[in-house]
């Protein structure tokens, strides 16, 4: 047994498939679950993985962060796969999904059109769904658009996307201590503007990452890097360079495109993000996870959702470190899933008179 009280899979069990060609875009998707180990092995496109689901067994989509960040394997060690089909697809332009790096019909709808299609194909009606980051807003969204079919959430450092959570990453995060306003003031002056507005910030930088500027995709990667953790840096193992110069993958210096080319259209959203969104998901059952001492939001935003939404489940980790499978964040994830869990074995009407709402944090 893993520490999770849950069975390790064998690799045998995961396995990558793709969504059919649409807008010139071929995404991939990676698809666990409790299914027969030979009957898997043998199926090689998603419409033959829908005939040897267990319909008795519940669906969860999980989208995580990024847009660009890789699927974390390890999140199986979270998630009882005995239970749910979990389904968890690479964002267009990112990883596995092809072309690489491409950001034409590459926006928020488009991404949650292909969370559509997924479960159009495997002819799932009602699901779960979850997200961490920049995934909690494809998920919100995509809840706001099918609100019958998603049964229950679970959120994990949710983003509103709005200028509130930009204008903070991007420009007031200097406001908190003498590290932070030196972090910003050398973020800015790579950009050579002295006293900039946090939105012509990031036009400054998505226009020189897009042009092919390097420095630029280094500096946005290692100011992201020492707030969120998303962008994990390497030392370098060259005498010759410095010791603060570290090596970017190109998949790493993908997510910096990618996430300059969403946030610097608004994630295609406008001004307010999902915030309009939220009352049309206030109903379904949803758990939140935030921190009370993480960087990347703005201290009041967590406000919003606890407003909009009154009747979801709110956990602070109390913690700094950002991602959803940190050492000291996995207990707060098992929770989240558990909680997931726990409504899809619960019947609409329980789920609907209990309510579900209490605050932790």
């Amino acid at each position: 047994m893993s520490e999770t009280g849950y069975n390790e899979r064998k690799t045998h069990h995961l396995k990558e498939f793709t969504l059919p060609e649409q807008d010139g875009h071929i995404v991939s998707v990676n698809a666990v679950g409790p299914y027969d180990a030979e009957a898997f092995a043998g199926v090689n496109t998603l419409t033959e993985l829908k005939a040897i689901m267990d319909p008795s067994k519940p669906v969860l989509l999980h989208w995580t962060g990024g847009p660009g960040l890789p699927i974390a394997k390890g999140i199986t060690r979270t998630i009882d796969t005995r239970h749910f089909h979990l389904f968890q697809v690479n964002y267009r332009g990112t990883v596995h999904s092809n072309p690489h790096g491409s950001i034409v019909n590459n926006t928020t709808q488009h991404v949650v059109d292909d969370g559509k299609r997924l479960m159009d194909i495997l002819g799932v009606d009602g699901f779960y769904m979850s997200g961490f980051c920049f995934g909690s807003l494809i998920a919100t969204v995509m809840a706001s658009q099918m609100p019958d079919q998603v049964k229950a959430m679970g959120l994990f450092f949710p983003y509103t996307s709005a200028a509130l959570d930009d204008k903070w990453l991007f420009q007031d995060v200097a406001t908190k201590n003498q590290a932070r306003e030196a972090l910003w003031r050398n973020f800015a002056a790579k950009a050579g503007l002295k006293k900039p507005n946090y939105s012509d910030l990031v036009d400054a930088y998505y226009r020189a990452v897009q042009a092919g500027d390097q420095d630029m995709v280094f500096e946005y990667a290692r100011y992201q890097g020492e707030i969120t953790g998303c962008l994990k840096l390497e030392a370098n193992n060259d005498d010759k360079l410095p010791d603060n110069v570290y090596r970017l993958s190109p998949d790493q210096a993908n997510q910096v495109a990618m996430e300059l080319h969403y946030a610097a259209n608004q994630y295609f959203l406008g001004n307010d993000g999902v915030i309009p969104l939220l009352p049309e998901v206030r109903h379904i059952p949803t758990h939140v996870v935030y921190s009370s001492r993480n960087d990347s939001f703005h201290p009041d935003s967590i406000k919003i959702w606890k407003d909009s939404l009154p009747h979801a489940s709110f956990v602070d980790t109390g913690l700094e470190d950002h991602h959803l499978l940190a050492k000291d964040n996995k207990p707060f994830a098992l929770e989240m899933f558990e909680a997931v869990k726990a409504q899809s074995l619960a019947g609409p009407a329980t789920r609907r008179d209990r309510g579900w709402g209490h605050n932790l944090g």
